[in-house]
């Protein structure tokens, strides 16, 4: 079986595996991110397989520990070229729940990989959250548990329409912000923090149990499970607006303590740059999982020609501590966000 999807016109991404229940993984990944047709020029194939082809000159040959629960094994061929091939050796645990081999192929892996491929493009896979309201895109990169995802939905009810909240397509050549609309990742916190969602109670009750489940693995293990329920948005927003791609207008970075302060993207790019390189979280995967050491640093200063064209999209970059936000009325900061930001597009 064989399943394709592009998530950007320079990118496909494709599966092969004999089992039904990869392909209904990734198509509830990928339907709604895909929304182009035909051939595109850089693929991605990942291969579900029982064995791992023979290793050829050129070839990443990776055999991984993960979590001290999993061992994986892949081979990663034309990692260099215009057509990737993953061959990722079948898990038993998929047996018994696919998510565990699933999501460590597609964000340990497979995506790493698209991050690497759409650099070389100028197109920067930005971990971050976005909204767009009329011709602009406002976009909010953070690390994690920053709350991309509670403001992004807190938002919705303020009239915006959502790109996506946790990854983000740019563009540095055209300055679109494409979106990249994934299921939600539901944590125990976000059950009371998700204004105006309606969460029925199965749901309630799956973030419930995975929370259980995370805690009693980190105290086993002595390491950090990040187990989430995996809900599209609509299934809880009925009134759920998806946004198309708009011109930058606006980047916004969260942090989690300090007062809010404004960076200039002329006289402070260097810091602009470091904070959004380190918030980065494919990067991490690229660097442990597929790249050897030596194309590391070639990658990194990639990274920082592309991050560094990214944020020259806009004037500045605020910081702001979403801790001091208020979440049951997010009106002033939708009007502080777009206050400048049409005029921004027209520049």
């Amino acid at each position: 079986m064989k399943s394709e999807w592009s998530i950007h016109p320079e990118l496909q991404i494709g599966v092969r595996a004999d089992r039904k229940r990869y392909h209904d993984y990734f198509a509830n990944e990928y339907d709604r991110v895909s929304t182009s047709t035909g051939d595109s020029p850089l693929k991605i194939s990942a291969n579900i397989v029982s064995q791992l082809p023979t290793a050829q000159p050129g070839d990443i040959v990776r055999e991984l520990e993960f979590k001290k629960f999993f061992h994986y094994e892949y081979l990663i061929r034309g990692l260099h070229s215009d057509h990737v091939e993953i061959f990722f050796r079948d898990h038993p645990a998929a047996r018994v729940y696919t998510n565990v081999v699933t999501l460590f192929l597609q964000a340990q892996v497979i995506e790493p990989i698209a991050y690497y491929k759409l650099l070389e493009q100028g197109v920067l896979f930005m971990h971050a959250a976005g909204v767009t309201k009329g011709r602009s895109a406002y976009v909010f990169p953070a690390f994690g548990g920053t709350g991309k995802t509670t403001l992004t939905l807190g938002l919705l009810g303020e009239g915006m329409r959502v790109l996506g909240d946790d990854l983000l397509l740019v563009d540095t050549a055209t300055g679109m912000v494409r979106p990249y609309l994934r299921p939600l990742h539901l944590f125990a916190y976000n059950v009371t923090s998700l204004r105006g969602a309606r969460l029925p109670w199965a749901i309630r009750a799956q973030v419930r149990m995975k929370d259980f489940m995370r805690a009693v693995l980190e105290r086993t293990t002595k390491q950090e499970f990040l187990i989430s329920t995996r809900v599209h948005a609509e299934e809880l927003y009925p009134d759920f607006r998806v946004g198309k791609k708009r011109a930058m207008a606006r980047i916004v970075f969260l942090i989690k303590e300090g007062e809010d302060f404004e960076l200039s993207t002329e006289t402070d790019a260097d810091e602009i740059v470091d904070r959004i390189l380190q918030s980065e979280d494919l990067n991490d995967s690229l660097y442990q999982n597929i790249l050897e050491p030596g194309e590391i640093d070639r990658c990194v200063a990639l990274e920082r020609d592309v991050i560094g064209r990214a944020i020259r999209l806009v004037d500045t970059v605020s910081f702001v501590n979403t801790r001091r936000l208020d979440f049951s009325d997010l009106s002033d900061f939708r009007d502080w966000l777009v206050s400048d930001g049409e005029s921004a597009t027209t520049r």
